[in-house]
């Protein structure tokens, strides 16, 4: 899937990253460094090299990243989903979700899912393990593809 920074376009304050510099931060993990890095780097990626870590406000609505922004708590939320937050933000109200991608604003996409277990237990679930993953990688597809279905 594809990580990255969720915001409401609504009123029109955020059009691009450099916009983020300032706004408040919904992550989990805050008030630590983590999402403040993240933004800032996609801020300077896209050209404004004066904005600082201080400047943002921080808050730590945990992985509720919608809600953080529905509420007002928060302008920006990062480590989200772009397969999850866009279509459960789109499905609370936020009818202009929008997504900054990581990858496109300087920042590697650690945003992913990962699977673990045992080798004994793989070998016990092989082929269920193996449906499940393609399940996924269609569900994906769906999402990217067809949004209006996914939301069915």
């Amino acid at each position: 899937t594809d990580g990255g920074v969720l915001y409401d376009a609504a009123n029109g304050s955020i059009r691009r990253p450099a916009d983020m510099c300032g706004k408040t931060i919904s992550y989990p993990g805050s008030p630590g460094p983590g999402g403040p890095a993240i933004v800032n780097t996609m801020v300077r990626a896209d050209g404004k090299t004066d904005c600082e870590l201080e400047f943002y406000g921080r808050y730590n609505g945990g992985f509720f990243h919608t809600d953080a922004l529905l509420s007002g708590k928060a302008d920006v939320a990062t480590l989200v989903f772009w397969n999850f937050e866009i279509p459960e933000a789109k499905a609370k109200g936020m009818k202009h979700a929008s997504f900054f991608s990581l990858k496109e604003w300087g920042v590697p996409d650690f945003c992913q899912l990962v699977l673990m277990t045992t080798p004994t237990r793989f070998q016990e679930l092989k082929e269920k393990l193996r449906r499940l993953v393609l399940a996924m990688r269609k569900a994906t597809g769906i999402i990217h593809q067809q949004p209006d279905l996914a939301r069915q």
